[in-house]
């Protein structure tokens, strides 16, 4: 996306795009499957937290049968929600370039890219985390 999207905006810079040929662009290029990764990330999380509420489902006795499944399926519902919350973001920074791009104001471009940079920091640290 990021080397597409630059290309397109060095073609706005020279003049030979506008600023809201290169938003339809990434309307309609890049926000929709942004879209959907995300959609199917909620349905991930919601599986992962019913399958975790499975486990720890406890029987008669007070005991719980899953007990092992517990803490890998604590981690797998973790990085799914950090993964989540790494698609929501990019979602917002994306209509954030939009917005820049049709309203001319370069310093919202640069906002989104750096919120860009924190969301990919944040899923990065997400995944080194000990699982």
């Amino acid at each position: 996306m990021a080397t597409e999207l630059n290309a397109e905006v060095l073609q706005m810079q020279s003049g030979r795009r506008s600023g809201n040929d290169v938003a339809t662009l990434v309307e309609a290029r890049f926000l929709p499957p942004l879209l959907d990764a995300r959609s199917r990330s909620e349905q991930l999380v919601d599986q992962l937290r019913r399958q975790l509420a499975d486990f720890e489902r406890k029987d008669q006795y007070g005991r719980m049968a899953r007990w092992r499944d517990l803490d890998p399926a604590r981690n797998e519902l973790a990085l799914a929600i950090a993964w989540q919350q790494y698609l929501t973001d990019r979602e917002t920074d994306c209509q954030l370039r939009v917005e820049a791009l049709r309203q001319g104001t370069p310093d919202r471009m640069s906002e989104a890219n750096r919120r860009d940079e924190a969301a990919a920091g944040r899923l990065r640290a997400a995944l080194r985390r000990p699982h």
